[in-house]
């Protein structure tokens, strides 16, 4: 991940959208899809397969699925969209201030008014911007206890997938299952990496067919500041395609899994120290005691990405359970 990658995902990750993409635009699999399942790499979203979707189907032919597939079926009453979840204008890290030729707007989501006449000024040496053209719509699956526990089963198996069959060097924590996405139409991105305080960075793109959209340094001759900027989508990306469809994934929702060593208690009983011990509700009744080897001595837990909790912002909801490897 470079550098200016890690800086944009990092800051506006604090203004509770969700996982900020460096590159939103649609991969060689498609558009970024409710129950993929894939890696994040470069600040792109990577589909290995859908989980929602049948075998099959035209979207999981291109890698195919795991062994024992079975898809998630999931409940109309978890799916929800929210059109106009975001405003068109500017959506900035928290140090970060869009100034307009009429007004100043304050870190966070702006006007789409005025765009060609925006200026960003950064009161810290790093900082973080997103220009939306057009409002963003939400896809959202709600929490289910159905899904943590599918994730729980099925994951060991869609990272054998990723490394055995697409030849992933991938990380078990590597692979995702996407929960939610907000998506837009174009855009425009920038990060400041180094020396931005005090600096002034103009946008003066019109979102034009003809005329991408670009940033321009506009600054004093003491700030040298370090930074980089892309825009999207790319006219040629467009051939075919209705030019207002909104497949450009911006922000993503992710459930991951992580493994955690479990430390077992020791259980003294008649004055004998027996390790790895664990009491656990058993047929023969709950004071049983159960062996648990110390090598499978572990914790699975599903986390999301980010929290739906307001207050819990920039923090992960767990849903804890113990799985054996």
């Amino acid at each position: 991940m470079g550098i200016a990658c890690e800086v944009y995902t990092k800051l506006l990750f604090q203004r509770g959208h969700g996982h900020p993409l460096w590159e939103p635009e649609p991969t060689a699999s498609g558009e970024v899809l409710i129950g993929d399942v894939g890696y994040i790499l470069d600040g792109g979203f990577y589909r290995l397969f859908n989980a929602t979707l049948a075998a099959d189907d035209a979207v999981n032919q291109r890698y195919g699925v795991p062994d024992g597939y079975e898809p998630l079926k999931v409940p109309p009453t978890l799916k929800h969209v929210r059109a106009n979840a975001l405003q068109a204008g500017p959506i900035c890290s928290k140090s970060v201030t869009a100034v307009t030729a009429d007004a100043s707007l304050q870190a966070g989501v702006g006007n789409a008014g005025g765009l060609a006449s925006l200026r960003f000024k950064f009161a810290e040496e790093q900082g973080a911007i997103l220009v939306l053209k057009n409002d963003a719509h939400r896809e959202a699956l709600h929490p289910c206890r159905d899904l943590t526990q599918y994730i729980l089963l099925n994951h060991a198996g869609w990272h054998q997938f990723a490394r055995n069959v697409c030849r992933l060097d991938l990380k078990s924590q590597d692979i995702v299952f996407v929960c939610g996405c907000v998506k837009t139409a174009e855009w425009a991105l920038a990060a400041a990496t180094h020396r931005a305080r005090d600096g002034e960075i103009s946008f003066g793109g019109q979102f034009a067919p003809v005329s991408q959209a670009t940033f321009s340094l506009s600054t004093t001759q003491d700030v040298f500041m370090s930074w980089e900027h892309r825009s999207g989508p790319k006219g040629a990306s467009r051939v075919g395609l209705d030019e207002s469809a909104s497949d450009q994934c911006i922000f993503l929702h992710y459930y991951k899994v992580k493994h955690r060593p479990f430390l077992v208690p020791k259980v003294i009983r008649a004055g004998t120290e027996e390790p790895h011990l664990s009491r656990s509700p058993t047929p023969e009744g709950p004071n049983q005691m159960v062996h648990i080897p110390e090598e499978d001595a572990s914790t699975t837990e599903v986390e999301m990405v980010p929290s739906w909790s307001h207050q819990a912002r920039g923090f992960c909801l767990r849903s804890h359970a113990f799985f054996d490897r």
